[in-house]
Formats: C-alpha cells, structure tokens, sequence
C-alpha cells in the first residue's frame, strides 16, 4: 500500500539518541511522536540506535508506508549529517510538497542536532519548522518524563531573512537598487518578526529611493529621502543626499526654463552626479550606458558654464 499525497500533510523528521536505561515510551523521541502525530517520520539515527527506532515504530504503530529510516554514515560527521539530512529533506519536499515538515533535533549527537537544525533552517521553506523537546533536565542532562514540552522554534525566519539580507549585498554592490529592493520587499511580506521587518523597511525604502535618483525621477527620491531625514544612507546622512537632491531638481528646473540657476548654490553638483551615475553603470557592467552618462556630463559641463559665465 502506497501513501497518496494528499494524505500526507504532516511530516516528522526525528533526531534518535543512543539507547539508555530509560524506556523508549517515555523519551523526548516518543514524546515527540505522540505530540506531532505526523503522518509520516523520517528517523535519523546512527547504526547502534536502529533496535530503539524498531521499538518507536511498534509503540506508534507505523506502518512501512508511514515511516523511513535515515542510517547515518558517521553521527558525529558535522558536514555528512547535514548533507544527508539536507539531501533528505529535500526529497520530502520534491515527494509532498503540500505537507508540512516539522524537524525535531532535540536527541542525538552534538553534530547531529546541529546539522539537522542547520539542514531546516537552509531548506528556505516556510513550511519546514523545528521544534525541540523542553523539560527540566534529570541525570545525564535528559529530560525528566511528565515535564515535557514539544515547543516550536521561534523566529526561524527571522534567521532565515538575515541570510537572505546578507545575499542582497551583491546587488547593492552592483549599485541593483531595483534587485536589492525587491529582495528585501519579499523578506517584509514573509513571516518575519515584526521586529525585522521594522529594520527592513527603511531599507527598502532608501532603495527606492536611490532608484528613483538613477533614473532622475528627482521628486520621487526627494519624497522617499524625505521620510528618513535623520537616517544613515550610506556615507551621508540622508539630510545631505536632501541638500544635493534639491539643487540637482534647481538645475533640472532651470534646464526647462522654470527655474533660475542661481538658487543653485553648486549647479555643477549635476556634472558630478552625471559621472557617479556613469561609475555605477560600469560597475553594472552597462558600458554604453556609461559613456553616455559621460558624454552628458560633458555636455552639461559646457552648458552650465555658459549660462553661468555668459547668461547664453
């Protein structure tokens, strides 16, 4: 008999300890079990603990369909048990995509709880969770039976944002305001702490607003900077990208007729901004964008220093 996948909505993949005096009925392995009453479970044990998994799978009476024993090649091989684990995991998630995973990595080695908690915490799936069996602890630091709690990791996402934060420095790097925006948008609608999406928001915001200063969407960046006057953007305070941004609209106005040069109180601050946005395309790679930022740089040198010098 084959399991369907509809009939499989929640997975447990569970960390076993070596065997001990204590009865396999009452440790944190059963209690877990008993409290997720998953539909399926993934054992992840060493050789020496498969007589104590036997035993789990009678007392929970699972069936060949509804169990899986993942033998460890070495339990206390950090970077094996996190392969196998990882390799596990995702297969689960190809098999039964609809069904939710619960990781308990509260037994086993030291490596063994590591790396399964690493392996969920990679999988970049918010329905992968872990959750670990609290207690007070007895002799030899297991958890005394009838004080257990089969509690949920908190803020799983929160660690998995902040890796997805740091990946996002790439794209700022290559001056990808659009990229690194959208990246942190999507941190902010997922199920972070609403600490974190706190801190991300401003930071998407100055994305924005950045972007919209590459495409001299002017009144657009002033807004955004606007709303984060006391905020640190990069090596300037976001007052003084203000002060710029409002010359930089002065000699844009002045450009159409609408404006006098004068209130600029540096206009060629448009010919250095011209060639700052020519260094980000080339570091962009976008070369002929860069030149013709270059040779508008140029050309707007020579034009401001005739309307200032000459009135033409």
């Amino acid at each position: 008999m084959t399991v369907q996948n509809q009939d499989v909505q929640r997975i447990l993949v569970l960390n076993v300890g070596l065997p001990s005096e204590q009865e396999p009925e009452t440790r944190s392995e059963m209690y877990a079990i008993e409290r997720t009453q998953p539909h399926h479970v993934v054992f992840v044990c060493s050789e020496a603990s498969r007589a104590l998994v036997r035993e789990y799978i009678r007392l929970a009476n699972l069936g060949p369909e509804r169990h899986e024993v993942l033998t460890l090649e070495d339990p206390d091989d950090l970077v094996l048990v996190y392969e196998q684990v990882s390799a596990a995991l995702h297969r689960l998630r190809s098999r039964w995509p609809e069904a939710s995973v619960v990781v308990d990595y509260t037994a086993g080695t030291k490596s063994m709880s590591c790396a399964t908690a690493m392996a969920a915490v990679d999988c970049e799936d918010d329905k992968v969770t872990l959750r670990l069996v609290h207690g007070q602890r007895g002799e030899g630091s297991t958890v005394v039976p009838g004080t257990e709690t089969h509690r949920p990791v908190q803020r799983i996402h929160d660690i998995r944002a902040r890796r997805r934060l740091a990946s996002l420095r790439g794209a700022l790097a290559r001056y990808d305001y659009v990229a690194a925006g959208a990246g942190i948008e999507e941190i902010i609608c997922s199920d972070v702490s609403s600490q974190l999406a706190e801190r991300c928001r401003p930071i998407r915001d100055l994305c924005r607003a950045f972007d919209a200063w590459d495409r001299w969407e002017l009144q657009t960046a002033r807004q955004l900077f606007t709303a984060y006057r006391s905020y640190p953007a990069g090596r300037q305070p976001a007052f003084e990208r203000l002060t710029v941004l409002e010359q930089l609209a002065v000699v844009a106005e002045a450009a159409r007729g609408g404006a006098d040069l004068a209130a600029a109180r540096d206009p060629y601050v448009a010919v250095e901004d011209l060639l700052l946005n020519a260094e980000r395309r080339a570091t962009q790679g976008r070369y002929d964008d860069a030149v013709a930022r270059v040779y508008r740089a140029l050309e707007l040198l020579a034009q401001l220093r005739l309307r200032i010098a000459y009135g033409v």
